[in-house]
């Protein structure tokens, strides 16, 4: 067969079809995954984090005002990681409780309703890493700090908090967060 022509001969049409067959069968990425909805956490497991979050001290303090501000706002995993100081804050340094939010997905305003056991983590958070109103509240702990986390780093986490406190981590995810109830205290 020339280089250019197309095989005009069931001879040639017979090895393009072989070489096909020689790579191999793709398989879908999700074979042998289980697949489906994410189970919410219940208020027994919200409130089991977050003692093992608070028990962290400072360590765990940006994880606790990250869960805390998840499940109180049900946000979007992308929205919540954008949100900046200036969005909870106000100028004077009181914290908002309740704020709205332009969400990119929606397109429409969304409002958001913080506990006061949320705002107070928050606070201190805010206090404890030095932020500024156009800084994002939840970065990394190493390296540049004016980058939010990523929404995959946010996935990693709260799957080590299902297994921190004993769930299967496999039916928890960010959809989990959206998912569960806002305790009313």
């Amino acid at each position: 067969m020339q280089a250019g022509k197309l095989p005009c001969h069931p001879e040639e049409l017979r090895s393009v079809a072989k070489k096909k067959m020689r790579k191999g069968k793709s398989y879908p990425w999700n074979k042998g995954k289980e697949m489906g909805q994410r189970d919410p956490f219940s208020r027994s497991d919200m409130n089991r984090i977050r003692k093992r979050l608070a028990k962290r001290g400072d360590a765990g303090l940006r994880d606790l005002a990250m869960f805390s501000t998840a499940i109180d706002t049900m946000l979007r995993a992308s929205d919540l990681l954008g949100l900046a100081v200036e969005d909870v804050r106000k100028r004077n340094r009181i914290m908002r409780d309740t704020f709205y939010l332009k969400t990119p997905q929606g397109g429409r305003g969304m409002r958001c309703t913080l506990s006061e056991a949320t705002m107070s983590v928050l606070e201190e958070w805010i206090s404890l890493s030095a932020k500024k109103p156009g800084d994002y509240l939840f970065t990394g702990r190493t390296g540049e700090s004016s980058k939010a986390i990523t929404s995959r780093q946010l996935s990693r986490l709260v799957k080590a908090w299902a297994e921190d406190i004993g769930l299967d981590a496999s039916q928890h995810g960010l959809k989990s967060l959206r998912r569960s109830r806002p305790s009313t205290n």
